[in-house]
């Protein structure tokens, strides 16, 4: 069964270092055939490792690599946003983590660099009330022709209403349980859901366990309950249908 993986970390987070061969393993062992990858080197504001990390990883996967930008808003504030843009990445997404500093402004801010550089705007949901999927309904609908993603999809009745009401958003499904998914599923959503994972954040949550099955048994049990037809598209080609409409958006 084929699997794209939309949400995918690389690099620093706290005090732990998940290299871009670490992560090539992971994938590897996963069998994923193609995924979207931020650095969260960038949380430490490390401008050099981020930019090593994506770098580098994209070149151990060449084009199965989809680069994701992580904007903070110390990038915007203290004007080092133009190191990611001058660098010879292809961005393919841009991503925020809503609950870290955000204003409004900031975050439209945000969404003016997706739009100048014709990429799709990537959200952090759920963790507090400020960042619930819920918040960002006005933005996707003061925004129609700009695609988002609602990392997470959470909490899911708000993922819900928010796709439900803005055909251009989209989500994906890290840390979304299998009940949740389902309730999207049957609100007729499965056009717009991305499988996502957020590995290696797995790694933290499951120290003693084989996260690699994990992983596959999420699969396997998505696979059980859905129809070939709706299990293709959240595991795979909703991916790709998802950046190419990003093309031509």
């Amino acid at each position: 069964m084929k699997v794209n993986d939309f949400h995918v970390h690389v690099g620093q987070f706290n005090d732990l270092y998940f290299s871009p061969e670490f992560i090539r393993d992971f994938l590897n062992s996963v069998d994923v055939d193609s995924f979207a990858v931020s650095s969260s080197s960038i949380c430490g504001h490390d401008i050099e490792q981020t930019l090593y990390d994506i770098k580098r990883i994209v070149s151990l996967f060449d084009k199965k690599a989809f680069p994701i930008l992580w904007i903070t808003p110390e990038m915007l504030s203290h004007n080092f946003l133009h190191v990611f843009l001058e660098s010879d990445i292809e961005w393919k997404c841009v991503k925020i983590r809503g609950f870290h500093n955000w204003t409004t402004d900031s975050i439209e801010s945000a969404v003016f660099v997706a739009q100048a550089l014709n990429i799709p705007f990537m959200m952090h949901t759920g963790g507090q009330q400020c960042c619930e999927a819920g918040q960002y309904y006005s933005l996707c609908k003061k925004y129609p022709h700009q695609l988002f993603v609602l990392a997470h999809s959470r909490p899911c009745d708000e993922t819900i209403f928010v796709m439900e009401n803005c055909k251009n958003v989209w989500a994906d499904t890290a840390f979304t349980p299998i009940e949740d998914i389902v309730r999207m599923v049957d609100a007729g959503l499965e056009d717009r859901i991305m499988w996502g994972s957020d590995y290696p954040i797995l790694e933290l949550y499951y120290k003693t366990q084989d996260v690699s099955k994990l992983y596959l048994e999420k699969i396997k049990t998505l696979s059980q309950i859905f129809n070939k037809s709706v299990i293709d598209k959240i595991l795979y080609s909703n991916f790709l249908s998802f950046f190419e409409i990003s093309k031509h958006n």
